[in-house]
């Protein structure tokens, strides 16, 4: 119904239901839409009461005129509106009659629909709208039927629109509207005389269409989701396309400073490969200087890998003090070592130098050749072999003697050199992690020492397997000597390898963008979350919003009934006198900045633990409405009521502080009144927690009733407190609208309080 008619709801006080129209932004119906709104809610009390048959009705006033609209304070958040046009709206209800809309004269010239109306005379029954001089009408909903629109002549005037194109346009648009309204109306009279069971019937289609809607609606977002994160993925819009380094040099350092957990089991790896290349140089040449090497390179390892495995330590309890001092040490270093870039290139390159130069270090063990005839005309067998053919006897001769020197190692099995640098050049891809740039820089430098070393230092070497295996002095003209053989196929493992490192480059990098894209979406819904959970906990009392974030409790509204609870209204009569909307204070802006400031101080008191029992429930123009006692833990005895008593006390002494401040001399009128209360949540849109029962009218009557200055309770408070050593002077009986005479007592300030 409120949406129907364009009206914003404020809030709820006891039954009445507070909305305003032209409320966040200006709307040119406003009044329009708020009596049709008063008309819609006597209509459905009406069919309210011919289905229950309870004496129901409506009593609405409706005002038009400028507000002031936010949220006071930092607890209990509530939207609400302020002006001296609101407090006019308030005794426009308050001095109506039931069953009737009463207007105001402000508000009748802002309609911009003819209604049927009669004098309402509210001056006669309230004597502010008698102060104010307020001409009031009635409109009664059973005589309302949708008549031609008229335009308001101020309208006319403040717009200064010529007759013409726009003007069309715009009675147009009041035909238009006017014409909705009319089905509205149709289609709330024909409501009233449908039965129940078709009420029913399209009550239920309306919640299954909403149902269908809303499900649409999220599989549409959900896909739009994936889409996006697609077109990231595919665009790579944040990848430079030939050195895979992400554009955004704050994006490309988070990308590096990722803690690779799996670098220990790279390290893990390299010594496999490292124990490899030990293994094949073992079978092949039994020389002593390999085993030195590995097992030297072995502990080099060992140690690095270490630093790595470290963290574990944080799942090992050690209960000496100082042993367990070390072990976080060592947990520590381990992690700055784990995300330490630098320090990965670091490691990854001792180990893939390590590694690399065991491939070669039997080379350096091999016989050096003493025959210096045999090394002048092996330079000159480094031309083609058609060229040396003649000279072939000459290296007969020679590859069959012994042309190296006695008691050393002969090597006669150089192509495992070429197998050992197959196996070396594997180990720079097993650093996943690593940029692949770094990878292919090593693999080159690699490769061109690996041919450098093999082409000059060991050239001899594969000769002589060359013409033990009939590659040298034959007429074979297919023969591929075993060097340039083996230059071949460490250049394409190289190609091969660059070519990994770049597409596994590329794939860490979309998959560091998925998950970053992803983090930074489970880090907008969790701040959502905790925005939305921080907002329910500043609307809704703690225990109530931990009620609306269960799962099983979702879509079921929360009450309550309370049989001990304590309640308390404290208002500030002379704001409420002092309150003015002239220019010097902004038509009334800075009152409102001061009562801001004020509730904001009364909200800090809800800080301190020995009020961690206090809710406030709401504020009602300068008036501050709390409670006690709405939390089981608290009502197994009457210290609740106690904790109310001295927030009281709390509350007088800092409106006290800021009364000085601000150069006035504010004081509260508080009532106090303890007994059952009913808690609960009403509207599951803008959800509204509040209290009712005979305790809370009580209270508000112990108020009213009070005297500036004073803090004025029941007896039943009375006797509570006296048990905790409060002193309190009998005033006597004290007439309650509804309730008749009631004893109460004024509670008297204790000793160490300035108030």
């Amino acid at each position: 119904m409120i949406k129907l008619n364009n009206c914003l709801r404020i809030k709820i006080l006891g039954d009445c239901y507070y909305c305003v129209s032209g409320v966040p932004g200006p709307i040119s119906n406003h009044a329009d839409n708020c009596v049709n709104m008063g008309l819609d809610m006597c209509n459905t009390i009406k069919r309210f009461q011919r289905s229950t048959s309870p004496d129901l009705n409506m009593r609405v006033g409706v005002h038009s005129g400028h507000v002031f609209s936010g949220i006071l304070g930092s607890k209990k958040f509530q939207f609400d509106i302020w002006s001296t046009d609101v407090t006019i709206a308030n005794h426009m209800e308050s001095g109506g009659v039931a069953g009737w809309v009463h207007i105001s004269e402000s508000t009748k010239r802002n309609l911009m629909t003819d209604f049927k109306m009669y004098n309402g005379n509210g001056i006669e029954r309230d004597l502010f709208l008698k102060r104010k001089n307020v001409q009031t009408y009635f409109i009664k909903p059973e005589e309302q039927r949708i008549r031609s629109p008229r335009l308001s002549r101020s309208r006319f005037k403040s717009n200064a629109i010529p007759f013409g194109k726009q003007s069309i346009d715009m009675v147009r648009g009041q035909q238009e509207n006017n014409l909705r309204m009319t089905e509205r109306r149709a289609t709330m009279d024909s409501i009233q005389t449908e039965n129940e069971d078709t009420i029913d019937k399209q009550i239920k289609e309306q919640i299954e269409e909403s149902l269908k809607r809303r499900s649409k609606q999220q599989q549409t977002d959900t896909k739009e989701d994936k889409r996006a994160l697609f077109s990231i993925v595919d665009t790579h819009s944040d990848l430079n396309p030939y050195f895979l380094i992400f554009k955004d040099l704050g994006l490309e350092m988070k990308y590096h400073n990722v803690q690779d957990r799996s670098f220990k089991y790279y390290i893990i790896s390299s010594w496999i490969v490292h124990l490899a290349i030990f293994v094949v140089q073992m079978i092949v040449h039994t020389s002593p200087v390999p085993v030195y090497f590995f097992i030297g390179g072995s502990i080099i390892m060992a140690i690095l890998d270490c630093f790595y495995w470290l963290y574990l330590l944080q799942y090992v309890d050690i209960y000496p003090f100082n042993l367990k001092k070390i072990k976080d040490s060592l947990v520590i270093f381990s992690d700055r070592i784990v995300g330490n870039i630098f320090v990965r290139y670091l490691v990854s390159l001792v180990v893939i130098i390590i590694v690399m130069v065991s491939a070669t270090i039997n080379l350096a063990t091999c016989c050096p050749i003493e025959n210096s005839t045999f090394r002048h005309n092996l330079c000159n067998f480094n031309k083609s072999l058609s060229s040396v053919v003649n000279e072939c006897p000459f290296f007969v001769k020679y590859f069959n003697e012994d042309i190296f020197g006695p008691d050393c190692v002969k090597c006669q099995n150089p192509q495992y050199f070429i197998y050992n640098a197959v196996l070396a050049m594997l180990v720079p891809s097993m650093f996943i992690g690593l940029n692949w740039i770094y990878k292919a820089v090593i693999n080159t430098c690699g490769f061109i020492i690996y041919v450098t070393l093999y082409t000059v230092q060991g050239r001899v070497y594969f000769d002589q397997w060359d013409y033990r295996h009939g590659g040298i002095c034959t007429d074979e003209k297919s023969y591929v000597p075993l060097i340039e053989r083996g230059i071949y196929w460490i250049l394409i493992e190289f190609l091969a390898l660059v070519l990994f490192e770049r597409v596994t480059e590329r794939t860490n990098r979309i998959g560091f963008i998925w998950r970053h894209h992803s983090i930074c979406k489970n880090e907008e819904h969790q701040q959502a979350r905790d925005d939305h959970t921080h907002l329910l906990h500043n609307i809704l009392p703690s225990h109530v919003a931990e009620h609306y974030l269960l799962e099983e409790s979702q879509g079921n509204l929360y009450s309550h009934r309370h049989d001990n609870t304590c309640v308390m209204f404290a208002s500030i009569p002379e704001f409420d006198c002092i309150y003015s909307e002239d220019d010097i204070n902004h038509r009334g802006k800075e009152w409102i900045r001061l009562l801001n400031e004020m509730f904001h101080e009364f909200d800090m008191l809800l800080e301190k633990p020995e009020f961690a029992g206090v809710e406030k429930i709401k504020t009602i123009g300068s008036t501050y409405m709390a409670a006690t006692g709405l939390k089981e833990s608290d009502t197994n005895n009457d210290y609740h009521i106690y904790t109310m008593a001295m927030f009281s006390f709390a509350l007088r002494e800092k409106l006290k502080e800021l009364s000085y401040n601000a150069l006035n001399d504010f004081q509260f009128k508080i009532g106090i009144n303890s007994g059952p209360v009913v808690a609960g949540v009403i509207c599951a849109e803008k959800p509204l927690f509040d209290i009712w029962g005979d305790t809370v009218n009580v209270a508000s009557r112990m108020e009213s009733t009070g005297l500036t200055g004073e803090t004025q309770v029941t007896k039943k408070v009375e006797i509570a407190l006296t048990k905790r050593s409060l002193k309190l002077e009998h005033k006597g009986a004290v007439y309650c609208k509804g309730k008749g005479e009631l004893d109460v007592y004024v509670l008297l300030t204790p000793e160490g309080y300035d108030i």
